[in-house]
């Protein structure tokens, strides 16, 4: 797994968790980051390419209902649409349901609907 350091006010290191293009003949390509300083963080960080990849920028935090929760997959249902799916395997004691998890975006990654469990 490759750590990338992004500029910001922690300059937090944080590790790919997961890459979807934003269709086939697209350079457009959204990331997703988590902390990897000694576990899982409670923050996602979305970050998008134009030039498939050789930059990236910081487009949106995202909030996860849980730290303990890790990114499963993000899917690219149209250029815009993106679905992001986390798994909780265990509640920790914490109040939270274990299960999937989903946000989703119409703009590319900019804002995020809320998590909300998969049934």
């Amino acid at each position: 797994m490759q750590t990338v350091v992004l500029d910001g006010p922690d300059d937090e290191q944080m590790g790919w968790e997961a890459v979807a293009r934003a269709g086939e003949a697209s350079r457009e390509v959204i990331g997703v980051l988590d902390s990897q300083i000694e576990s899982p963080g409670w923050d996602l960080v979305i970050v998008a390419s134009t030039d498939s990849g050789r930059t990236w920028a910081r487009r949106a935090t995202l909030r996860k209902v849980y730290y303990m929760a890790t990114v499963e997959s993000l899917i690219a249902r149209s250029p815009d649409h993106f679905d992001l799916v986390l798994r909780l395997d265990d509640d920790y004691g914490a109040g939270v349901a274990p299960g999937r998890y989903v946000a989703s975006t119409e703009d590319r990654g900019s804002s995020w609907s809320p998590f909300v469990i998969a049934r």
